[in-house]
């Protein structure tokens, strides 16, 4: 996958860069599920729908960086990957004629991301934050080919940031916000780079332990997230066949999902 030895270079300086006294850091692993739905539109109409499930491998790290420990930075990597269903139409890309196509879809990827939250205590207890985080998401995504249509395949790259706010106690976590794409790269079989502009969109996560003790805790999470992407310039370009354009249509991603997260002090 293109960009990958680049993402894992970014995911290691996250996660390996000095940081607080490692007595104060929390290492934790993480392992996900999720309903991953994909579509893309034309004037509002929707071309096609993937769906289906997905699942996440994951690291992270999390360590106070002010004298009062209100200051917390987090880094985290993930692996993810998973075959979803395709739902949508196969195009004759010389005569622009399309008809209903079914398929299947694999998706793998790799996410590195690193947040930083400033949390204020409230007196009768739990503590309100607020946070922004950058990360680098980076994916193949390939459509399969049936008995009458060429699948296609595509790798994508998305610079993000994300900022919101959360409440957390001693037993549970929350929080919530915008996430946007800054930069986003896709490059499609043809060998074209495309730049869908990216918009604004939602996520939350709610985490609650399920058990805690003094050197490590398990908890259980509930999350959704999401990505908005408008169309694309068209390009043009010369093929053995003749002048094909190519673009992306308006995409958008949400994933709604549950992971199991193993901590350790």
């Amino acid at each position: 996958m293109k960009l990958a030895n680049t993402v894992a270079m970014c995911l290691a300086s996250l996660l390996l860069a000095p940081r607080a006294a490692p007595a104060a850091n929390e290492w934790s692993l993480q392992f996900g599920v999720e309903d991953f739905r994909w579509r893309e539109f034309d004037g509002g109409t929707r071309l096609l729908e993937e769906s289906g499930a997905r699942y996440s491998l994951g690291i992270g790290l999390e360590s106070p960086v002010s004298p009062d420990a209100l200051t917390v930075f987090g880094a985290e990597g993930k692996l993810y990957f998973g075959t979803v269903d395709y739902d949508g139409q196969a195009c004759n890309i010389l005569t622009g004629i399309c008809v209903p196509s079914a398929s299947e879809t694999d998706y793998n990827g790799l996410m590195g991301e690193a947040w930083i939250a400033r949390r204020h205590p409230r007196a009768g207890g739990g503590a309100f934050e607020v946070f922004g985080a950058m990360g680098i998401d980076a994916w193949t995504r390939e459509i399969r080919s049936t008995a009458t249509a060429s699948g296609g395949s595509e790798d994508w790259s998305v610079l993000y940031g994300r900022a919101g706010a959360g409440w957390r106690t001693g037993s549970y976590a929350l929080r919530a916000g915008l996430k946007l794409p800054l930069a986003v790269k896709e490059t499609t079989d043809f060998g074209v780079d495309l730049e869908p502009k990216g918009r604004a969109s939602l996520f939350f996560d709610f985490t609650g332990n399920v058990h805690e003790s003094a050197r490590q805790s398990w908890a259980i999470s509930a999350f959704y997230d999401s990505y908005r992407f408008a169309e694309s310039d068209h390009v043009i370009i010369s093929t053995n066949i003749g002048l094909v354009e190519i673009w992306q249509p308006e995409s958008h991603q949400d994933v709604l999902g549950l992971r199991l997260t193993g901590r350790w002090r």
